[in-house]
This record gives C-alpha cells, sequence and structure tokens, in this order.
C-alpha cells in the first residue's frame, strides 16, 4: 500500500537510482572492476528507461481515454498511480466512461425503440442522401411498397429500377403524389410525401408513404351519398309538382270528357296555367341535366407558359365592370419578380371568375365591401394565389360541402361553379383550399 503512492514511488526509483550509479562509481574508480561496473551500467540503464516509463504512464492513459472516447469503447476501467491528484483524475476518468457508455446504451436503446415502432407502423418511411445511400427503411416501404426482397438493401439502386420507384425517389421536396402500387395482386392506393433534413453536413430525403385506399373508400362513400342526397332533392322538387299537375288536368279533362260537356273557361285556364308550370319545372329539369353534362365535360387543358401577373390582371379586366356596379374595393398584392406557371390560362380564368362570383354574391349587403387577391411563393417554392373577402363567411357545416355538385346556398345558383374549380386545379395537379369564420369572411388558396 505504501508503494502505491505516487511520490513515495518517485523517491524510491530515485534512491535506487543514486545507489546503482555510486555503485558504478565505486566499480569503475576505486576497486577498478571494469566487469563489474559494465553490469551496474546495464542495471542503470534499465532502471532510467523503467522511471521514464513510470512517469509517462499518465500520458499514456490520458491519451488510451481520448482514443476509447473516439472510438466509442467505454468498457475500459483506468487505475494506476496513487497520490490525492491522481485518484482525481483516475476517477474522473472512469466517471466520465461510465457516463458516456451509459449515454451509448441510452441512445441504442431509442434507436431500438424507433426502429421497433417503424417496423411495425403501417406506414412506410425511406430516408436516403445525395448519393443514394439509404440512412432508414422500415419493412412497411421495403416490402410492400418497393416489393424488395433484399434483407438490408444499402442504396436506393439495390432496391428497384422500375419507372414507378424512380418516380417516387425522383419526388421533391413539400411534393406530394398519389400512386396505385401492387401488393400480392391487392392494389393499394399509397399518398407519398416528401421532406428533407440535413444531418453532418448531409442533405437527407425523406418518404414517407400511406396506404389511403380505405380511408379513400369511406370519403368516396360519403361523397356519393350526399352527391345522391342533392341529385334526388333537385328531381323531387322538379318531378312532384310535374305529376301532382299532370295528375289534376288528366282529371279535369277526363271528367269533361265523360260528361261531353265543352270544357268551361276557368277549367281553360287552370289548364293552360297548369301546362305552363309543367314546362317551366321541365325546362328546370332540363337546365339541371346540362349542368350536370357541363360538369362531367370539363375540356383537358392545354399547357403552355402562363406570367401570373398578367393572368391576374386579365381576370381583374374581364370581372372591372361587375365589381364597380356591386360597389365593391379590390386589393392587389402581387410579388414584384416574374412567376411563370405552366398551366392552361383559358381554364384558370374559370377558375378565378367563379370564386371572384362567389364573392361578389357573398358581399351582397356587406358595407366596405373589399375583395383581396394575393400572388406569392409558398416555403415550398409552390406558387400560391389567394382570394379572400371580408362577407359574412361560413359555418364548418358549409364549408363541407362546398364543393359537393350541386350543392348551393343560392337560390338561383346551378352548384357546379367551385366543383369546376376543384376539377380544373386538380387537372393542373394543384389544390384548392378553403377557410372561413362566420363574421370574418372567406378565403379561397390556390396551390400550384
Amino acid at each position: 500500500m505504501f508503494l502505491k503512492s505516487y511520490r513515495v514511488n518517485i523517491l524510491f526509483r530515485i534512491l535506487l537510482l543514486i545507489i546503482s550509479i555510486t555503485l558504478f562509481l565505486y566499480c569503475m574508480f576505486i576497486i577498478h572492476k571494469h566487469l563489474r561496473a559494465f553490469y551496474v551500467f546495464v542495471l542503470i540503464s534499465l532502471q532510467s528507461f523503467e522511471f521514464f516509463y513510470f512517469t509517462d504512464k499518465v500520458n499514456r492513459d490520458l491519451s488510451n481515454f481520448m482514443l476509447a472516447v473516439t472510438n466509442n469503447d467505454f468498457s475500459s476501467h483506468f487505475e494506476g498511480l496513487r497520490g490525492n491528484s491522481f485518484e482525481k483524475l483516475y476517477n474522473s476518468f472512469n466517471q466520465i466512461s461510465n457516463r458516456m457508455h451509459e449515454l451509448n446504451n441510452e441512445r441504442e436503446m431509442h434507436f431500438l425503440q424507433l426502429q421497433t415502432l417503424l417496423d411495425h407502423i403501417d406506414i412506410g418511411i425511406l430516408s436516403f442522401d445525395e448519393e443514394g445511400e439509404i440512412l432508414l427503411l422500415n419493412p412497411f416501404m421495403k416490402e410492400k411498397i418497393l416489393n424488395s426482397k433484399l434483407v438490408k438493401p444499402r442504396n436506393i439502386n439495390d432496391l428497384s429500377s422500375n419507372t414507378k420507384h424512380a418516380t417516387i425517389f425522383n419526388l421533391k421536396a413539400g411534393e406530394r403524389k398519389l400512386l396505385k402500387v401492387d401488393f400480392q395482386n391487392q392494389l393499394m392506393l399509397v399518398s407519398f410525401q416528401v421532406g428533407a433534413f440535413k444531418l453532418k453536413d448531409k442533405y437527407f430525403k425523406l418518404i414517407s408513404a400511406h396506404d389511403i385506399k380505405s380511408e379513400l373508400v369511406g370519403q368516396e362513400l360519403d361523397s356519393w351519398q350526399k352527391l345522391i342526397k342533392i341529385l334526388t332533392h333537385e328531381i323531387m322538387n322538379s318531378v312532384a309538382p310535374i305529376t301532382s299537375l299532370s295528375s289534376t288536368l288528366l282529371e279535369i279533362v277526363k271528367n269533361q270528357i265523360q260528361s261531353d260537356r265543352v270544357i268551361p273557361n276557368f277549367h281553360h285556364n287552370n289548364l293552360v296555367n297548369g301546362l305552363s308550370a309543367i314546362e317551366d319545372r321541365g325546362n328546370g329539369l332540363l337546365n339541371f341535366t346540362e349542368a350536370y353534362k357541363n360538369l362531367t365535360r370539363l375540356p383537358q387543358p392545354i399547357f403552355k407558359e402562363v406570367d401570373c401577373n398578367r393572368l391576374i390582371k386579365s381576370v381583374i379586366a374581364l370581372y372591372q365592370s361587375v365589381l364597380y356596379e356591386n360597389k365593391i374595393n379590390l386589393n392587389l398584392e402581387r410579388v414584384e419578380k416574374t412567376l411563370i406557371l405552366t398551366a392552361d390560362p383559358n381554364l384558370l380564368e374559370q377558375v378565378f371568375i367563379n370564386l371572384l362570383k362567389n364573392a361578389t354574391d357573398a358581399l351582397e349587403d356587406t358595407e366596405n365591401a373589399e375583395i383581396k387577391i394575393s400572388i406569392f411563393e409558398n416555403e415550398n417554392k409552390r406558387i400560391c394565389f389567394t382570394i379572400e373577402d371580408n362577407a359574412c363567411g361560413m359555418d364548418k357545416e358549409t364549408m363541407e360541402q362546398i364543393f359537393i355538385p350541386f350543392y348551393t346556398t343560392k337560390e338561383k345558383g346551378s352548384g357546379i361553379g367551385l366543383s369546376l374549380c376543384r376539377q380544373i386545379m386538380y387537372l393542373h395537379r394543384g389544390e384548392i383550399l378553403v377557410s372561413s369564420a362566420l363574421g370574418k369572411g372567406t378565403k379561397f388558396t390556390l396551390i400550384f
């Protein structure tokens, strides 16, 4: 225990060196025993080497500690020199090593938890760098979406080289895409969404894939039920009075024929009025059918490059007189730089005019009526248009139904304007969003 003290070890080795040097001088110069002097000299050399090796132990241990930290090896335990200062040093080494070992275990545990979570969710996850090296890939994405049988693919080129997979891998950050995927003779409708992040000075792309077929089927059934309900309502509004009037007029004519009498003048008037009503309702039903035909015969867009500012100017020029007649102030906010959009200008003009018409109708009897139009690029570099009014707004129930064909809150509305707008935006691979609050107005956003 005494020799474990660093200072005692130093003093002991110095004392041995002094004794050995004294013995060397005694043998060399006093008794002239040169061979013994040589042996003592060798002993002095070994003692000197051991002395330097001993004093350099702290440096070696520090170097080993730093090397262990660099290599994430925290299994080493450091022991050696005794003494108050050195005990603190080696205790610090061991405490740091133990703490790093605990942190490493926690990190591995969290990674395993994350990996287990990704392995069990029904959402595909794929992350890779600019060279295609895979950082993260869960079984749902690998097996069901990409149909890969590889145990642990390293690069996206190892997964597949078909056109559909290339489309998935080449999606840009912020982009969304809907694709049909075959898995074991079953068709999945998969929504892909792409993000990007930076890790250790490298950019990674993150692709998530979600099978939305079941949710889409539910929404589709719900939409069909709402559409059928509206169609039934519109048709019954026309057919019921036609049937009733036809039955009444037929009864009048039968009674007159059976009695073999001339139809009186007041019955003539009833017949004329009834047939006029039947004609009116018949025309209404024909107009409704024509609106349905227009909704289902939307032409395919003819794409060309369109200057967004010029497009809005053209629409405002077409609609300026209507805004003036209705005493509506128009506020246009546009970007200074030129934004070019690949689209069909004629179809987009129809979208803007429909939205302006809806805003104009909503602003009827509104004081200080105003429509605000904005053009800008969002954070994903997508071109956006907003059309906002300061009318009375809509409740949530109305907002959920405004895009359903033939649904309308206007007395003379056809209910196909917003549905046409959504179809046109879909043909342009864009989105139309609505936000509204009672008493605060409504805002439509077009995203391309």
